[in-house]
């Protein structure tokens, strides 16, 4: 499997130096869950800034996300399965419901009670379809994560509303994802996020 680089570049009005640290913050953290909500595995990743540009450094990114498996509890394998093994109307309902054969059932042992039990394995998506649903969250969690609740976009004593007007940061900018070979460029003022 190839490995990549991601890079996403967020063009801004000009942020006063004393907000970057804590939009860096914001970003990392927020950054580190996201990717891992969406089973997107990295190396390292690194967040810069200048007053016009926040930049997410992500360096080994998977190209693909890690497949996802769910295991459910059923009914009790006594109530599943009749004295001779054969599938009842609970074993068959609880295999169509999560999309298993009934010989896909196996037993699980909880508390003293055997149940059926059925493993779902979900393959994981490449990262690049990912990708562009992931990053406008992430950039709409930062300007809403950063502004304080009771700070109103326009107005107020907070310096912050200078450059966190109406949709937030990005109004008016752009936003670029580079990931390997592929560019993503979404110019917000024709659509916004």
């Amino acid at each position: 499997m190839t490995i990549k680089n991601v890079i996403l570049e967020i063009g801004t009005e000009e942020i006063p130096s004393r907000f970057l640290p804590d939009i860096l913050g914001v970003l990392e953290k927020t950054a580190r869950e996201d990717f891992a909500g969406a089973r997107i595995a990295f190396k390292s990743l690194s967040v810069f800034a200048t007053p016009r540009r926040i930049a997410l450094i992500i360096r080994d990114a998977e190209e693909k996300q890690s497949d996802l498996v769910s295991t459910f509890r059923g009914p009790a394998w006594n109530a599943a399965f009749d004295a001779n093994g054969n599938p009842t109307r609970a074993a068959h309902g609880f295999a169509k419901s999560r999309g298993v054969t009934v010989e896909q059932l196996t037993p699980f042992d909880a508390d003293g009670v055997r149940y059926t039990c059925a493993e779902v394995s979900e393959p994981g998506s490449p990262t690049l379809k990912i990708l562009p649903e992931l990053f406008p969250s992430l950039i709409r969690k930062l300007d809403h994560r950063h502004r304080p609740a009771d700070q109103p976009f326009a107005g107020g004593k907070h310096p912050c509303r200078h450059w966190c007007r109406g949709a937030g940061l990005l109004r008016r900018h752009r936003a670029d994802c580079i990931y390997g070979k592929y560019r993503h460029v979404d110019r917000l003022a024709a659509k916004p996020l």
